[in-house]
């Protein structure tokens, strides 16, 4: 079990860098556990939250069996509000996925927002206001570092949807904020048959603190 009583995620520290990135590879594990569990082909036509929900109960399951002892410190929540300081109650905004960990002090939290994508589901919803844009707004993830975007594929090819996902950003960086340090290309991290995972890097102006985005696509037909 990984133990780091006083590392934080975004502190810059060798020690906690590493850290940080045995979190970010456990929380993509657990999305791609969490699927396996799921019959793709079932959810073709399904909308994004019965997805999600679906998703969120699956990771739940594997959690709870705990095939690896660092599952214990982890925990997975659906639509869960997020607490900004500046909306309250019910005005709050509701991230579409967080996988946390108590492995740090504070606790670790890996916030994704999810769109389909498909017929109907372009890529242009997926980059809008109410997909990456929350991020780069900071109504998520404002005062982290590094979150991500879950992509349902219910329509073509994963490798196809990278390469538009990349053309829109490249075609529009300056709307996008694309950090040129980092741009869009693929990792090394959940990258099999029907899943993909990219990331990106973001200026965020207005929140005056970058994000680095991991792009999860993955096959829904």
């Amino acid at each position: 079990m990984m133990h780091a009583p006083r590392s934080q995620p975004g502190d810059m520290s060798d020690n906690s860098a590493v850290l940080r990135d045995v979190f970010v590879r456990r929380v993509h594990r657990l999305i791609q556990l969490g699927y396996e569990r799921l019959t793709p082909a079932a959810y073709a036509k399904t909308q994004e939250p019965a997805i999600t929900g679906d998703l969120v109960d699956a990771i739940d399951g594997v959690l709870s069996d705990r095939a690896e002892d660092w599952m214990i410190a982890f925990s997975v929540h659906d639509d869960p509000p997020v607490n900004d300081g500046r909306r309250k109650g019910k005005h709050r905004k509701r991230v579409d996925l967080r996988i946390d960990s108590g492995s740090f002090r504070p606790r670790a939290r890996f916030r994704f927002e999810a769109k389909r994508l498909g017929k109907g589901h372009p890529v242009t919803k997926y980059l809008g206001s109410e997909g990456l844009g929350c991020f780069l707004r900071g109504d998520y993830a404002r005062r982290e570092d590094h979150a991500g975007m879950l992509g349902y594929v219910q329509f073509g090819e994963l490798d196809r949807w990278g390469e538009k996902i990349a053309a829109a950003l490249n075609q529009a960086d300056t709307e996008y904020e694309v950090d040129p340090s980092l741009p869009f290309g693929p990792t090394a991290l959940s990258s099999i048959h029907s899943f993909r995972s990219y990331r990106s890097k973001h200026k965020r102006s207005t929140v005056r603190r970058r994000i680095v985005i991991d792009h999860i696509l993955i096959w829904f037909q």
